[in-house]
């Protein structure tokens, strides 16, 4: 696996440690007529991070003394969990909810690769490509839990008990399973920070969003209730969330 490492030709200063001063300039210097003009801008941009073409900086790329071996990839984890995230995670929750939507990545953009001797942290803000790379490294170490060859007793179970002609029907379903985990907690990650950046418990946030679905289908008439049930779940459920 070749790791490849891209940079601006002459580096910018970052956000992370500015004061609130030079973090109004840099944000002025961003909205410049020349992004305003864009015609396109991805989804899962983020303003503090630099772009060829939208901020006219030259890039060079050059390998990462992090490539390695797939087969020296020993696990993976999912998530802020290293050393390294944490650090920045810390940083990150302490900073104030207006900068939340403007952070240059998210847990679930983090992928932790552990090998022999060291583990190489990758940030990977295409969700797209991050679920390839973990269903291909979930295929190739043969994992159920992110640890290489988890996999290889259960399958030589099932090998024991099906027609060779169905074990690869059965070790993909079962490869599938692993990745539809990865993929809620993708969803469990986002939910978190959701109810992070809104100063709920994730609870709370569950129920204000299902009340407030509710009050949408009511009023557009997707579907009708009693107005005797409607006045007693007016009861019981608080104020505080009604609102």
């Amino acid at each position: 696996m070749i790791v490849i490492n891209r940079k601006p030709v002459s580096l910018a200063k970052r956000v992370f440690e500015t004061n609130e001063e030079e973090l109004r300039r840099l944000d002025s210097e961003l909205k410049n007529k020349k992004r305003s003009e864009a015609d396109r801008i991805e989804e899962d941009y983020c303003p503090t991070e630099l772009d060829e073409d939208l901020d006219n900086i030259e890039f060079v790329e050059s390998r990462s003394s992090a490539s390695c071996k797939i087969d020296d990839i020993q696990g993976i984890i999912f998530g802020g969990q290293s050393s390294r995230f944490w650090m920045l995670r810390k940083h990150i929750s302490s900073q104030h909810l207006r900068k939340k939507d403007k952070m240059p990545f998210y847990s679930w953009n983090c992928l932790t690769l552990q090998l022999k001797h060291r583990d190489v942290d990758l940030v990977i803000r295409n969700e797209s490509h991050m679920k390839m790379l973990i269903r291909f490294l979930i295929f190739r170490l043969k994992t159920i839990d992110g640890q290489k060859g988890s996999a290889i007793p259960i399958l030589e179970e099932i090998r024991s008990r099906v027609p060779p002609m169905k074990f690869r029907e059965a070790e993909e379903s079962i490869y599938n399973q692993v990745c539809f985990r990865y993929t809620m907690l993708m969803i469990r990650h986002k939910i978190s920070f959701s109810a992070f950046s809104k100063k709920m418990a994730i609870h709370e946030l569950l129920i204000r969003t299902i009340q407030t679905s509710y009050r949408v289908f009511v009023q557009e008439g997707l579907f009708k209730v009693d107005p005797t049930l409607e006045k007693i779940y007016d009861q019981m459920i608080p104020k505080e969330i009604t609102n």
